[in-house]
Order: structure tokens, then sequence, then C-alpha cells
């Protein structure tokens, strides 16, 4: 439903119709997959396809039918979306995914040294708990 090539952006406001409710919300989308209990976050809205959207807002009970609406600079609303509801999930997860690049500088055995990979210290704290793996599926930490 989008015209013009209008790019919907993760936490854009948008206006949540269903029923007789109107809610204003930011949604954030994330893929719809059945066979996994965590969620890759899509940062737009993809134009074909299907995904959900969640945001915080008032209990909606499936399947009820929902509509996205988006206010234009004229005040018009435009139809951004359809769907229904899946009902609330506060324990739904939405994983953000992060590349992190550097450049090896010493690579000894099964070790190696990355340089420039961060550049503060609290970078450094909040990544050395998290495991990370290389394009080749090799694992590791800091």
């Amino acid at each position: 439903f989008k015209e013009d090539g209008d790019v919907i952006k993760g936490k854009d406001q948008l206006i949540l119709v269903c029923g007789m409710r109107r809610i204003e919300v930011r949604p954030i989308y994330s893929e719809q997959k059945n066979n996994s209990d965590k969620f890759k976050l899509l940062r737009y809205l993809p134009a074909r396809g299907t995904c959900i959207a969640s945001m915080y807002a008032p209990a909606i009970w499936p399947p009820a039918p929902v509509l996205l609406l988006k206010r234009q600079k004229s005040g018009a609303l435009t139809i951004v979306a359809t769907g229904k509801s899946l009902g609330p999930n506060a324990n739904r997860i939405v994983l953000k995914r992060i590349v992190l690049t550097g450049l090896p500088y010493k690579i000894h055995k099964r070790k190696a040294t990355c340089r420039f990979m961060f550049h503060n210290p609290e970078d450094v704290r909040w990544f050395k708990p998290v495991e990370l793996w290389t394009k080749e599926g090799r694992r590791g930490q800091i």
C-alpha cells in the first residue's frame, strides 16, 4: 500500500486502527517465523511480504483486523499496512544483529588479535560476555 517509494522505518509514528480504537504507536518490525522463539529485527517495513509489528499498546485479542495508517504532511491519512492481531506476548524476543569489523593484527594457532574493533572502553565491557563469530563460523570471545 505504500506509494511513491515511501519508506517506513522502524519506530516511525503510525496510527493503529483496530475496530473503534485509534492508537498512536511506534512499532518495530521483525521477521515472521514459526520455527524459532527469537526473531530478527527489520529496520524497515518490507514493501512486499509479511512481518510482525511489535509495540506497546492496550491488549487486542486475536484475530482482530488491524490497519496501520501514516499521517502525511498535508494531514491526510494513508494506509501503510493491513493485518490481524496475534495477541499479547511479553516474552517475544526481537534480536538486533550487529556486525563488528576489525583488522587482524596477530594470528597464532587458535588465537587471533584484531585491531580497531572498538574505540572506547564502554564497548569493550559491553561485548566482553557476548560470544562472537566470523563469517566462516568460527566462534570466540573477547
